[in-house]
């Protein structure tokens, strides 16, 4: 069974699907030069320098990552990851599970799966016209919160610094939502969306700089 590469139908957003039978595995990062795993509270941004190695195992949720020249991320355990790759970055990918890429010519996307026998490891081609330049890599404490989570009726972005627009998609890439962030506290009526996955994507001066699963109830 091949793997699978879908574009979402967003902007230059893509989608990558291991195969099904796959260890469902992914994760978080940070700037590093060490394989040391390390655990942050979601939602967090990560810059990972050049020569770094950002590899954890915790599945945390809602990362964003900035990879440099000559770094490398190793997504493990169910996470949402959105990740912006420079040219001569690697991303590895073990085993099942959504992440969300834009990735400039020269990056290397790998999947691979926790039994090698299982599955075989694929390259990925680049999102076109994407580009890292000019991305703002944000700390912890500009993102406090989305709650709830799972959220029914209404749903709250809670920030200290961050102005900007916002997103909700669905698992198609399909935009069912947009909004403005203008203060520390949005907050969101989403009683008009089904049930189901979504992701909620913050933008800055048209550049992404943030993702979050979020989960409607009935």
């Amino acid at each position: 069974m091949k793997s699978k590469l879908l574009f979402a139908l967003a902007l230059t957003l893509s989608t990558v699907v291991l195969k099904s039978q796959c260890s469902s595995t992914q994760t978080i990062g940070l700037v590093v030069s060490t394989t040391t795993a390390v655990t942050f509270s979601s939602p967090f941004c990560i810059k990972v320098c050049s020569t770094g190695f950002a590899h954890d195992t915790s599945g945390n949720n809602g990362r964003v990552f900035y990879m440099e020249t000559g770094s490398q991320v190793k997504l493990k355990n169910n996470s949402t990851t959105l990740v912006y790759m420079q040219t001569g970055s690697t991303l590895t990918i073990v085993g099942n599970g959504a992440v969300l890429i834009n990735k400039e010519v020269g990056a290397t996307v790998i999947g691979t799966s926790n039994n090698s026998n299982t599955c075989t490891a694929v390259s990925y081609p680049a999102t076109p016209g994407c580009s890292t330049s000019g991305l703002k890599s944000y700390s912890s404490h500009e993102f406090i919160s989305i709650y709830p989570n799972p959220a029914k009726n209404q749903l709250t972005v809670g920030s200290d610094n961050f102005r900007g627009t916002g997103a909700i998609i669905n698992t198609l890439g399909q935009t069912v939502k947009s909004f403005v962030v203008d203060s520390e506290k949005k907050l969101l009526n989403i009683s008009e969306l089904t049930a189901g996955i979504y992701y909620l994507i913050l933008s800055e001066s048209g550049k992404k700089v943030f993702t979050n699963k979020i989960v409607v109830s009935e």
